[in-house]
């Protein structure tokens, strides 16, 4: 009964410090992580106002009324064929005020993905991966025997803590053209732009760059200035979604599912250590093999390991495990 109590009393206070930990780490965030950002877009109250401040300040204009579509997964027709993850999908009714690149009488659709260095696979194929998103996007905005002229325009904004094109421009903006008349007017409907948050080059404008600076952390809130509206907004709308119950359950969630997968991982890489280890001294026996499977816990298995790595024979390490 004591030890029931011991256990129940220590796996309460893990819980404790699982979720202190975790509002922690929540607290910390900024902008520029996706599951905070993911958060705000798709937040019912703050989601389409965060989103008309966010596009007003990049677009120079303002936006008419968005439809915040949740995450979405698109997958391939087959299994053999790429899906694409897109982070904040939305839809605006057609706005007042046409970009160069949009077609008038059709609405336009922007995808926003902020990304940090830590989590891009290579900067190389970005725009190969951008081009990749906008074909999933519009072979899923034209229904079937509709005219091409009913194309949505598709504007897909990534949001980078690193220089995507090594040149030090806070802002890089791509269009379809022709090269042998760069002036020639092509409204395929298509634009790509993507923001460096600590580019310096091309005169950005100044409200921007300082937003950018504060969606990747290189700002805090108490370092925005009153003539900052949109930014002290969107930071006030920050502070509340970190002290909403919810995002912090989702939050923990997600961090429970990370941190399974690394000890996954981790419990893959030790099983494997050992068979590599034992498999010199002979083929494993049936019934050692399946129990060095079906181990589930760490230090066990780290202890197995340094026993595996000292031994001199599978009878040995059977013996002593």
């Amino acid at each position: 009964m004591a030890f029931g109590f011991s256990e129940g009393f220590c796996s309460q206070r893990r819980n404790r410090m699982n979720n202190t930990y975790v509002k922690q780490k929540l607290d910390e965030l900024h902008l520029i992580d996706d599951f905070l950002f993911f958060q705000m877009m798709n937040h019912p109250k703050y989601g389409p106002k965060f989103s008309r401040l966010l596009l007003r300040l990049i677009l120079g204009r303002d936006v008419g009324k968005l439809h915040v579509i949740p995450q979405k997964e698109y997958y391939g027709e087959d299994t053999d064929l790429h899906g694409a993850r897109l982070d904040v999908y939305l839809e605006e009714e057609e706005p007042d005020f046409l970009l160069d690149f949009e077609d008038e009488g059709v609405p336009s659709v922007y995808d926003l993905e902020p990304e940090k260095k830590k989590d891009l696979e290579s900067k190389d194929n970005l725009p190969k991966r951008v081009r990749f998103y906008h074909a999933v996007i519009d072979s899923h905005s034209l229904k079937s025997g509709k005219s091409y002229g009913n194309l949505k325009n598709v504007l897909i904004i990534m949001i980078t803590d690193y220089d995507p094109f090594g040149l030090n421009r806070m802002i890089y903006t791509v269009r379809t053209g022709c090269v042998e008349e760069p002036d020639m007017n092509y409204k395929d409907g298509a634009q790509t732009i993507f923001l460096y948050t600590k580019g310096t080059e091309g005169n950005p404008p100044e409200r921007l760059r300082k937003l950018l600076q504060y969606i990747d952390g290189g700002r805090s809130e108490e370092d925005l200035e009153p003539e900052e509206t949109e930014a002290l907004e969107i930071a006030q709308m920050v502070n509340q979604i970190k002290k909403d119950a919810e995002v912090t359950v989702k939050y923990m969630k997600q961090w429970e599912k990370l941190q399974k997968v690394y000890h996954d991982g981790q419990r893959e890489r030790s099983i494997e250590d050992i068979m590599e280890l034992l498999e010199d001294y002979g083929v494993i026996p049936e019934e050692l093999h399946k129990k060095i499977l079906n181990e589930q816990d760490p230090d066990t298995l780290k202890k197995w390991h340094k026993l595996a790595a000292k031994v001199s024979s599978m009878d040995e390490f059977a013996a002593k495990m």
